[in-house]
């Protein structure tokens, strides 16, 4: 299966738990034969525009991390990729909102892992992403009941104990 993680921050723009829990799910994935693309910003040197690492396509969709322009650019970079399924971070929101939009274009669908809520985030684009999203998870309950809040149907978030441990 084809997957395509869709991040504006990857861990090489820095290390955070929820970059680290997105690596894992990408490295498992890839561990288990799958191919793993993680469209992002670019943070690496050079003039390239991918690398692989560990069985993960890095591809970089725009240079600087903003994420308008990243939005913009992504559902052509979803297309050149032809996932089979996207996954999403929900922050910030409007890069998952481009997925949403790409997965819209090309009939793929899109899971939007909703680590938590950052204060930064606009509350309007994060009530879209929960929205627009065929299904979300979360590492809690208590997340869950946020992304409910925010006008997530029930039915398309899942939280799920083994979400939120190490691996």
């Amino acid at each position: 299966m084809r997957v395509a993680f869709v991040s504006l921050f990857a861990p090489g723009h820095g290390d955070t738990p929820a970059r680290a829990r997105t690596r894992r799910i990408a490295r498992g994935l890839a561990d288990r034969g799958h191919e793993v693309s993680w469209l992002c910003a670019r943070w690496w040197g050079g003039d390239h525009d991918a690398f692989e690492d560990e069985g993960i396509a890095y591809r970089s969709v725009t240079v600087d991390p903003a994420p308008t322009a990243f939005a913009a650019r992504l559902p052509a970079a979803l297309r050149r990729v032809d996932p089979d399924v996207v996954h999403a971070v929900n922050s910030p929101p409007t890069p998952g909102l481009g997925a949403t939009v790409g997965g819209t274009l090309t009939r793929t669908p899109v899971v939007v892992d909703w680590w938590r809520d950052h204060p930064a985030d606009s509350r309007r684009r994060s009530r879209l992403l929960a929205r627009a999203a065929d299904a979300v998870t979360t590492p809690s309950r208590t997340v869950k009941t946020r992304v409910r809040e925010h006008g997530a149907d029930a039915t398309t978030s899942a939280w799920s104990p083994r979400a939120s441990t190490s691996t």
